[in-house]
């Protein structure tokens, strides 16, 4: 089978999905609806070329105005449905182009990764070529108003939600029983031999609680410092390792200062590549994100680093924000607090920094968990099956299994 797969960045559970796929015989080629900032290449990520828009507004008005010429029926179709929807003109002249490239490799699915631009141009590359394409919804993509979305889901041959949360967003954006049918929750993987339980981890000296996530609001990183204020104040030992950087970061340093944490007790590691995440998780006791309820529509789907940490053996601190859940079970392989709670999340990391032998059983739930349901070659097969049998089944809860 040859697909297109659409994208609008490379993260690493999108190239190593793509890389999983391939492991799997599915030829997958890949395009991005943006271009890299600076010199940067995505295509040592993904493994392949990765095509890119055109440089500058005139380049890319001659390309769609050629293409119009070529043909213009289809062209004029999908112009219509972006003036109608709101859809910037360039994605009309990107999908063209990846049309060709499609036709030339004889793609037969195009599959959009992001229920934003990714998604719109996979419609519109399907529609030029006449081929099935599909989309995966996460979290923003489908909690922010896009009014192209419910058309969208009716037109697609599956919509895949990362969590049974996510899909009952998507189910209530589609507008009749046969675009809800079409909506399949299939998780994202880890890669369980790289993610892996360490000899590393130290069973003497400082705990380590480590937090890897976007410095955002919706990380619920703020009530992590305040409960660390409150374990220090109460005379725990322990170091919070923050992985990751965001609009917050200047914030949440100026605020783990004014704890009289910063340097002692929490330390600001920044943006780290995956062998150094690796080897935080390797290091840690336990994983804490506080995950945002916020009052509003934005918030986590199910953030892969929560399965990185489960698929590293250690044992979880978290809300039942979004879809968490479909991960987490309370005193299996973590613990849950409520959102917004500082003084809760404290009790909860004091609990398990004072029980090695539960912080043990914890960890090897995660493990488990992490092995049987979100293993990356469990994510493939299910979403192998998603795009070779587009139709098959119906319901959000169809695919969830691990196959």
């Amino acid at each position: 089978m040859k697909v297109g797969w659409i994208v609008e960045n490379a993260s690493p559970f999108v190239y190593e999905e793509v890389a999983a796929l391939r492991a799997r015989g599915v030829q997958v080629s890949v395009a991005s609806v943006f271009r890299p900032l600076g010199d940067e290449d995505w295509s040592e990520a993904f493994g392949s070329a990765v095509y890119y828009p055109v440089r500058g507004k005139g380049k890319w008005l001659l390309r769609a105005l050629r293409n119009a010429a070529e043909k213009p029926t289809a062209i004029a179709r999908v112009a219509a449905r972006a003036r109608r929807e709101n859809a910037p003109y360039r994605l009309v002249a990107l999908a063209a182009e990846i049309a060709k490239r499609a036709r030339r490799e004889q793609w037969s699915h195009v599959h959009g990764t992001f229920a934003t631009f990714p998604a719109w141009v996979a419609w519109a590359v399907g529609e030029l070529l006449e081929i099935p394409f599909s989309l995966t919804g996460h979290a923003y993509d489908v909690q922010e108003p896009r009014p192209w979305l419910p058309r969208i889901l009716a037109d697609c041959a599956f919509a895949r939600a990362i969590s049974s949360e996510t899909g009952s967003r998507m189910m209530r954006l589609a507008e009749t029983p046969r675009s809800r049918a079409k909506v399949r929750v299939a998780h994202l993987g880890v890669d369980t031999d790289r993610f892996a339980p360490s000899g590393e981890r130290r069973r003497r000296g400082i705990p380590r609680v480590l937090c890897v996530a976007r410095h955002v609001p919706e990380k619920g990183i703020a009530d992590l410092l305040e409960a660390t204020q409150r374990l220090v104040a109460g005379g725990a030992s322990l170091r919070v390792e923050l992985v990751g950087e965001g609009p917050l970061t200047p914030q949440l340093r100026r605020r783990a200062r004014e704890l009289g944490l910063l340097g002692s007790h929490v330390v600001f590691r920044g943006r780290c590549d995956r062998d150094r995440v690796r080897r935080a998780l390797a290091r840690a006791t336990l994983f804490a994100l506080p995950c945002s309820a916020g009052g509003g529509i934005d918030h986590d789907g199910l953030p892969v680093a929560i399965l990185e940490a489960m698929a590293c053996g250690l044992p979880i601190v978290t809300t039942a924000v979004g879809g968490i859940s479909d991960a987490i079970v309370d005193g299996v392989n973590g613990c849950f607090v409520n959102p917004d709670d500082p003084v809760g999340l404290a009790a909860a990391i004091r609990g398990l920094l004072e029980d090695s032998a539960r912080r043990e059983r914890l960890g090897r739930g995660a493990r488990a968990t992490a092995l049987q349901r979100f293993s990356a070659r469990a994510a493939a097969r299910r979403l192998d099956v998603l795009l070779s049998e587009p139709t098959a089944g119906s319901g959000i809860a169809a695919s969830t299994g691990a196959r």
